[in-house]
């Protein structure tokens, strides 16, 4: 883990609830897919938000790297007027990634929810440069807010379900698959559609993950305010350190 200090290359809204801020720093290792940074929302001589706020590394293309974000709050805001040539200091890389799996002949249903696009994009990026078979299913509430220009640079198959015109996920997009013919499922996004998602395909698929959206004090496993329930024990994980990426049959989501 190191703290840099990033400069701003691009900040581009994406559809109308979403941005990507692209920035670059040289010193930042490589990134695994599912792996994150902690962002300072605010400028160096301001003191609010205090905390840091937790990104999926979207994508990583040698010194720069994207993270998609939605404005919601005062960091967010922050990070919406960040302009390039501007400078934000981030903490990275933090977490456990999605596992290493080098087989050409598996099939992996990527499912990602809103900003949890950031969270598997990189991944769907990865695999699909091994050759490997990859399709995602990408959720958001309203038509408006679905990020084309993402999806469609990805080169991989991909369907969107609108909910308030398709519904949720268990509603389109699963059932009109044939479960049985993946061998992975990585999710991504809201935690009630994680679950949803996750319980619906775990019968048919044999390696279900998830990577949570939580957020984090620190990021790194010192405050212990990220707690995940461990499904074998009354013992916790950290979201932060042992994650945020989980096999999901090994925690009580």
């Amino acid at each position: 883990m190191l703290e840099l200090d990033a400069a701003v290359l691009k900040n581009e809204q994406v559809s109308s609830s979403f941005f990507v801020l692209t920035l670059e720093c040289a010193e930042l290792p490589n990134v695994s897919p599912g792996q994150f940074v902690q962002v300072r929302c605010r400028d160096a001589n301001e003191n609010a938000p205090f905390l840091r706020r937790p990104f999926s590394v979207m994508d990583q293309r040698g010194s720069e790297i994207d993270l998609v974000y939605k404005v919601i709050g005062p960091g967010t805001t922050h990070m919406s007027r960040l302009r390039t040539g501007g400078t934000v200091s981030i903490l990275g890389p933090l977490g456990q990634g999605f596992p290493s799996r080098p087989n050409s002949e598996s099939k992996t249903l990527i499912v990602a929810g809103g900003t949890g696009l950031g969270g598997i994009y990189y991944l769907a990026k990865s695999l699909a440069a091994q050759k490997q078979s990859v399709e995602i299913l990408y959720g958001v509430r309203f038509r408006h807010e679905i990020a084309s220009s993402l999806l469609d640079r990805l080169g991989v198959p991909y369907q969107v379900v609108v909910e308030d015109e398709h519904g949720y996920m268990t509603d389109k997009g699963l059932p009109e698959r044939i479960l049985s013919e993946y061998d992975r499922c990585c999710i991504c996004g809201p935690t009630p559609m994680m679950r949803a998602v996750a319980d619906y395909v775990s019968e048919a698929i044999p390696a279900v993950e998830v990577s949570l959206e939580e957020m984090m004090g620190c990021g790194f496993g010192i405050c212990y305010t990220c707690p995940v329930k461990r499904s074998d024990s009354e013992l916790f994980y950290g979201a932060c350190y042992d994650g945020p990426v989980f096999q999901y049959e090994s925690i009580a989501l």
